[in-house]
């Protein structure tokens, strides 16, 4: 079967809008919250795939209320995610910012805007995941379809083996004080 990236899209679309459907997209490794819109216009910068807004009021002392909008453009890749899909996004996300601040910024206190890339495989060959890395505001996401259905995995940091290998592999996101004493002692060789 070939598995198109309108198929990722379509599945990821049709489940995100519904609480059933967030929560199965939450349980495969894909957390999304708020209203997800497809094929979205971003005007001169393009068509993002997929754009998931989540607005919330936050209550605090003596009544005062705080409005949060969380808009998250999710760029999604059939093979690999590199630096043009990151590029590609950024163009989105400057695009979202411009009409926010245009049109939107007095209907709120807080404004996020982040990008999600999602791809069979992250690019590794080059040092495109140290960039990634430095990007608060960029999340990874690799996906699996087998048998089992369609599965996530948000990628986390990344180091080189060691310096006389080239190799560059993804360590775990939490890592203990072990790991994280093994990774010096790789780098320093």
């Amino acid at each position: 079967m070939n598995f198109l990236e309108k198929d990722l899209e379509d599945i990821i679309y049709e489940n995100a809008n519904t609480v059933e459907g967030r929560e199965l997209l939450r349980e495969r490794g894909l957390d999304l919250g708020g209203h997800t819109y497809r094929q979205v216009s971003m005007g001169k910068y393009g068509i993002a795939d997929l754009v998931n807004i989540f607005a919330c009021t936050e209550r605090i002392n003596k009544g005062f209320s705080v409005h949060h909008l969380i808009v998250d453009i999710i760029e999604l890749k059939k093979d690999i995610v590199n630096v043009d899909t990151l590029l590609q996004a950024a163009g989105y996300k400057k695009a979202v910012e411009e009409y926010f601040y245009e049109y939107c910024s007095k209907a709120w206190d807080d404004f996020e805007v982040r990008v999600t890339l999602i791809g069979q495989k992250l690019e590794t060959a080059s040092n495109f995941v140290f960039l990634l890395d430095e990007l608060d505001w960029v999340r990874v996401y690799t996906y699996s379809y087998s048998i089992r259905g369609l599965e996530f995995q948000e990628n986390g940091t990344w180091y080189k083996k060691n310096a006389l290998d080239n190799k560059i592999i993804q360590r775990i996101t939490n890592p203990s004080r072990k790991e994280v004493a093994d990774i010096f002692h790789k780098i320093r060789g």
